[in-house]
């Protein structure tokens, strides 16, 4: 019952949270550009976030041809977790991307100076981020209580964060 109770939550609560990342991130930028350009690593890191549980088989059951993925309420605070740190590298590169734009550079020359002074913050964030992640997702490591409960959450989170600074590095 509480597992249920859970879901019909989360059914209105990720929604929520994805809509409230848009409107801050509107509000942040006042442009409809640098906030799709933010937005836009959300869903590369949906996708690595299901690659990774698909690789390491936590979407197991194939029927019909298609995969049935099977969402805990863990995955789901994974991915709500992931889409706030993923979020949070764009809009490191972006604010200074908009000074250095704003200062009277050229836009190219602003996008690839702020890529430069940036990418280290953005690989800091996600290394910090996937290193602590780590040893929840090594079986041998975390095969004590609460870890059934702990590696849902971390999967998608590993996964995610790193097609999202991927995605945030090139876009």
């Amino acid at each position: 019952e509480a597992e249920i109770e859970a879901r019909n939550r989360l059914t209105v609560v990720v929604p929520i949270c994805i809509i409230l990342i848009s409107v801050l991130l509107h509000i942040k930028f006042r442009s409809i550009p640098a906030m799709l350009s933010i937005f836009l690593a959300i869903p590369f890191a949906f996708v690595g976030g299901i690659w990774l549980q698909w690789l390491l088989q936590f979407i197991p059951s194939v029927i019909g041809g298609g995969y049935v993925i099977k969402y805990s309420t863990a995955v789901w605070v994974g991915y709500v977790a992931l889409f706030g740190v993923a979020v949070e590298d764009g809009i490191v590169l972006v604010e200074y991307l908009l000074e250095r734009v704003k200062s009277g550079e050229p836009i190219k020359e602003a996008t690839i100076n702020a890529c430069l002074l940036r990418v280290r913050p953005i690989i800091m964030t996600t290394a910090t981020t996937v290193i602590a992640i780590l040893p929840i997702m090594l079986y041998e490591v975390s095969t004590t209580t609460g870890a059934e409960l702990m590696k849902p959450i971390a999967v998608p989170t590993f996964g995610g964060m790193i097609t999202a600074t991927i995605a945030n590095l090139i876009l």
